[in-house]
């Protein structure tokens, strides 16, 4: 089984090349993204950062522990939850702040410890609005307002949530990927992540209790898949979240434009977790997310402005 392990700690490199973008200071542990930031106690803060995700936030320890300072209060599921302004040093260490005119989205929510896994969380409001560049193999993240493309590049649309007037609603970037021929509608989502029980540590080679990088596929696929292709891996028991218990499947190859990269592990999920939950949020129906146990093939650029993504061909990669 191949090692899914792989961590880069690049700190306070801020260089800009020549294309515009600049290097985020980050790491890149079982197909996730962390940035981390130097505190002025002297310590650091990580931030798990997912392109899927929703608000950015900060846990209430670190708040209390770094005295920052408050711009306000937004209202959680059962009380208010202060919002934090971005802070200044974390800036500073090369880790922009949220590019967008409402307050809410500038700021930083204040969860509560046990409601937050890492210390701070960045999700699509902090990608919104700028050029990011994904380079899972060489384990960098950059970022600017603009990017030249490269000739070895695959454009490839995104969808994004819109309202009637067509001014985009939410940042939650669609794309459609291709298994066996057949078109499926994606979350793109560098947070999906799968939490190693004790049978499925065994398969992938990682400790119990691992958080892994993956993708997710509601059952109705899952099961398609697994009845048509009874000899695709699959995983019993192999994640369990909020009491409920679910399996992997090891896809041979998945497609991303005119590029076919495998193999890729998907996680199930249950079909209204997206066709309900997230789908709302989406410019259409869609079926799962795709994650890094699919994006680690690759380097990749995502241009919110303009809503589209451009994949590079790296080595490994069949294209068609």
């Amino acid at each position: 089984m191949r090692s899914f392990i792989a961590l880069t700690f690049i700190l306070g490199s801020t260089s800009t090349y020549a294309d515009g973008l600049k290097e985020v200071p980050a790491k890149f542990v079982h197909d996730q993204i962390f940035v981390i930031a130097p505190t002025p106690d002297g310590k650091e803060i990580t931030f798990f950062t997912d392109t899927g995700g929703g608000w950015n936030a900060i846990s209430q320890s670190v708040v209390d522990r770094l005295k920052l300072s408050s711009m306000g209060s937004v209202e959680g599921e059962n009380k208010k939850l202060a919002l934090i302004e971005f802070p200044s040093f974390v800036v500073r260490a090369g880790i922009p702040k949220p590019n967008a005119e409402a307050w809410l989205r500038q700021g930083l929510v204040a969860l509560p410890d046990k409601d937050i896994t890492y210390e701070g969380f960045l999700g699509s409001r902090w990608f919104a609005g700028r050029v990011w560049e994904f380079d899972y193999p060489n384990k960098t993240l950059r970022v600017g307002a603009s990017w030249r493309r490269a000739k070895n590049e695959i454009r490839i649309p995104l969808g994004f949530l819109r309202n009637e007037k067509g001014v985009r609603q939410l940042n939650f970037p669609r794309i459609d990927i291709l298994v066996e021929g057949e078109s499926l509608p994606m979350l793109l989502d560098t947070g999906a992540t799968a939490k190693v029980t004790a049978t499925s540590s065994q398969v992938l080679g990682l400790a119990e209790d691992t958080r892994q990088g993956t993708s997710y596929i509601i059952k109705t696929v899952f099961d398609k898949w697994h009845a048509g292709h009874p000899e695709w891996k699959v995983i019993e028991n192999a994640e369990s979240v909020t009491g409920l218990t679910f399996r992997m499947i090891e896809v041979p190859q998945v497609q991303i434009g005119t590029l076919k990269v495998g193999p890729v592990w998907f996680s199930e999920r249950r079909d209204n977790d997206f066709h309900e939950y997230m789908s709302p949020n989406m410019d259409r129906r869609i079926d799962g997310a795709i994650g890094g146990s699919a994006l680690k093939y690759f380097r990749f650029v995502i241009d919110y402005p303009n809503s589209v993504a451009y994949f590079q061909t790296p080595s490994g990669v069949i294209e068609r």
